[in-house]
């Protein structure tokens, strides 16, 4: 059999998960604070005071696709630490985004990625989408989207994985 069609009928078995170096606490599975509120306006998870510079450490998220067990594919987004006033991102991270894998007749597809503010000064998110799909001799022919791997923090040490891109 095509390993192809044999993809393609094995597709309805696909499933995702999302691994990441968080505390389980700051696992974005709920929605987090909105960045830019106030306390005021919502609930904050800090209050907004002046303090020293902290740095903060490495952080990375990664995003698994699953056939029937087997992992078929990945996409990843890391940063390399980052510095914050509290109220304001000193040093913004560094962003790496590996090139996604996939492994036997799966491809990855729409792959894009994005490190920018979200907040200017105050909030930083970055992230990368892909694609899973099938390997034909056109291409690759994505089947499962949407999926991403996004980090995003702010200037006084809070990090999630909610994806505030909007789209």
């Amino acid at each position: 059999m095509n390993p192809s069609v044999a993809a393609d009928l094995l597709k309805d078995g696909a499933t995702t998960s999302t691994t990441s170096s968080l505390p389980a606490s700051s696992s974005g599975l709920t929605a987090p604070p909105f960045p830019g509120a106030n306390a005021s306006s919502a609930k904050s998870h800090r209050l907004p005071v002046a303090h020293a510079a902290s740095c903060y450490s490495s952080n990375w998220v990664q995003r698994t696709w699953t056939e029937y067990g087997a992992e078929v594919g990945w996409i990843y987004t890391g940063e390399n630490g980052w510095c914050g006033s509290g109220q304001t991102i000193t040093s913004p991270p560094g962003f790496y985004s590996p090139t996604p894998w996939t492994w036997g007749p799966y491809c990855m597809t729409n792959v894009s990625t994005n490190s920018s503010w979200d907040v200017k000064y105050s909030w930083w998110h970055m992230g990368t989408w892909g694609t899973l799909g099938t390997t034909y001799v056109w291409g690759c022919f994505g089947w499962l989207g949407g999926q991403n791997a996004v980090l995003r923090m702010d200037a006084a040490g809070y990090i999630d994985t909610y994806d505030d891109y909007g789209f």
